[in-house]
């Protein structure tokens, strides 16, 4: 078209090139002419057997043919094709569906495997006894109290605070229900400190024991014969069976001990405080007497105390807080001074003497516990 061509190439391989027949339009239609057109009657001749004669000057080739046959039966191809996959996936999905439905079939049980019984060893006869004499070994002397293990009280602590510096610290007056903003709560001219250590109550006006107050309590050990008074809300604990060690103690921590020591037959004090009061110095102690008249010595610190018959020593210790503080020194000092044998029960409490500590003491020689006697005092 437009006078260009397109080069001529050789078909691929070499071959010849195939003639095709093209129509063109008669040299009569251009121009605007308008010929007069004649339609030919063809005869075509079908020969049974063979191809179909392509009719003449009809314009079409037989290739043309060709490729519309073609066309229609890729058409059925594809449409067969689909019907065979669709086919397939249906019977496909029924099997699994089917093989899912069945229940799973059981499997075969294990074979029993039978092991033959192990063959004992020989057992050889034992060897011939032979008789043996093994001696027993000898008990063990018992433990006498003296040589239990103590701990004494630390020398040097720190009484609690004091507003009223009247002897009693603050834990105690709330103890004993004094005020602690007042020297002498009940007005009777002595101090609260002064007559819980001679025993009498120090709220009351009249002059009461402090044992009819109801602010201590009385102990008393029936194994070895002693009674003292303790405050009325501290407990008491037996560290022994036999109440050998008595513990009176308080929600802080602190606590009296009372322990029981038996002498050695002819025995003296001095002599057991160098065999049992391991680091304790027996030149720094003081005399000391309860009110009913138990005596013995007591260190400076009214921290430990030793009470003395001729067959025991009754030792006293006041155990401050871990911090070496003491909140209950007066305390201390009430357990040891009610400190007494025990007498018979119809026997009446002596007239309490109002007594301060000495402050220098005289260590005269202590009596045995038979020859003791109250001392018979005014009433104050």
């Amino acid at each position: 078209m437009f006078g260009l061509r397109r080069p001529h190439r050789a078909p691929p391989g070499g071959a010849e090139p195939v003639p095709v027949s093209v129509g063109t339009i008669p040299a009569e239609f251009y121009g605007g002419k308008n010929p007069v057109v004649e339609f030919k009657t063809i005869h075509e001749e079908v020969t049974l057997g063979g191809e179909p004669a392509s009719p003449r000057g009809s314009g079409i080739s037989a290739g043309a043919g060709k490729r519309a046959g073609w066309s229609g039966r890729k058409r059925w191809l594809i449409i067969g094709g689909s019907v065979i996959f669709i086919g397939f996936l249906a019977g496909a999905s029924w099997y699994y569906w089917r093989t899912a439905a069945l229940p799973p079939a059981p499997l075969p049980p294990p074979p029993s495997l039978s092991l033959a019984s192990p063959v004992p060893p020989p057992v050889s006869p034992p060897p011939p006894e032979v008789a043996t004499t093994t001696p027993e070994p000898a008990a063990a002397p018992p433990l006498r109290p003296a040589e239990a293990a103590r701990q004494f009280p630390p020398l040097f602590t720190t009484d609690a605070a004091d507003l009223d510096q009247d002897g009693l610290t603050d834990p105690e007056e709330e103890l004993f229900l004094t005020d602690a903003g007042v020297t002498d709560t009940d007005g009777d001219r002595y101090l609260d400190s002064h007559e819980i250590y001679n025993l009498y109550n120090p709220v009351g006006r009249e002059p009461q024991k402090i044992i009819d107050s109801g602010l201590v309590k009385e102990f008393t050990n029936p194994a070895f014969g002693y009674a003292l008074y303790y405050p009325a809300n501290w407990a008491v604990g037996n560290v022994d069976a036999n109440q050998r060690t008595v513990l009176f103690s308080t929600i802080t921590g602190e606590f009296v001990e009372v322990r029981v020591f038996d002498l050695l037959p002819g025995e003296q004090f001095a002599d057991w405080f160098t065999r049992a009061a391991s680091g304790e110095n027996f030149g720094e102690l003081q005399e000391f007497a309860s009110v009913f008249r138990a005596r013995g010595w007591r260190r400076a610190d009214y921290l430990v105390y030793y009470l003395v018959d001729p067959r025991r020593v009754y030792l006293m210790l006041y155990h401050p807080t871990e911090a070496r503080l003491a909140n209950y020194r007066t305390v201390g000092k009430l357990v040891a001074r009610s400190f007494r044998l025990t007498v018979p029960a119809s026997a009446t409490l002596p007239e309490l003497p109002l007594e301060s500590p000495p402050a220098t003491p005289v260590l005269p020689v202590i009596p045995s516990a038979a020859t003791a006697t109250p001392a018979t005092t005014t009433p104050r």
